[in-house]
């Protein structure tokens, strides 16, 4: 717990962040929390002069219902932004699975996939290749993509996966969320 010389120099710190020509006297802070869930914080800060008491009771009382009508304001918001985010998923579901549905051609249907799955993700690029369980090799053919230009698409049918590079990897781990293809981990990424 801190002590008042503790609060009284955090205060002039903050104040000095601030930018405040005068030292914050009283600070309070209302955790904004939805459940036990905590969403954010409410500061006030007061530059009041001696003669005041800090923060009394009646705004004490203000300032959290204040929190509580705010907390509700940034759940409606955050909901809207799920939803909107949902909304938007479905639709590039709705629209994959209308163009699958008439298609009969399998490289159709593979390219359309590619391309609503990277619009959904905001991924920069796409592709879909096809493995053969029985021949245990990727079906250069089948390979379609989205964003790649075709002479990498054609250099990279040329190259065969081998055991132990990425595809292969791939299928052993089960699937990959690289954040930082430079960790260690992710060795085998850049061989």
């Amino acid at each position: 717990k801190w002590n008042d010389e503790q609060i009284q120099l955090n205060l002039v710190r903050l104040s000095r962040w601030l930018g405040l020509e005068q030292d914050l006297r009283s600070l309070l802070i209302v955790p904004l929390k939805i459940g036990k869930r905590v969403v954010g914080l409410l500061d006030l800060g007061e530059l009041r002069n001696d003669e005041r008491s800090s923060f009394p009771n009646k705004e004490i009382e203000l300032a959290t219902a204040i929190a509580a009508q705010t907390i509700v304001l940034i759940d409606r918001m955050r909901f809207h932004e799920i939803t909107e985010r949902n909304k938007i998923e479905l639709e590039h579901l709705h629209k994959a699975a209308k163009a699958m549905s008439g298609a009969f051609d399998l490289k159709h249907v593979l390219q359309t996939i590619t391309e609503q799955v990277k619009d959904m993700l905001q991924a920069d690029s796409s592709a879909i290749w096809s493995y053969d369980n029985i021949r245990d090799k990727f079906i250069p053919e089948e390979l379609v993509a989205t964003s790649i230009p075709d002479q990498e698409l054609e250099r990279f049918k040329e190259e065969e996966p081998k055991s132990g590079g990425i595809a292969y990897t791939i299928m052993e781990k089960g699937w990959i969320g690289v954040t930082d293809i430079y960790s260690p981990e992710f060795e085998f990424l850049r061989q």
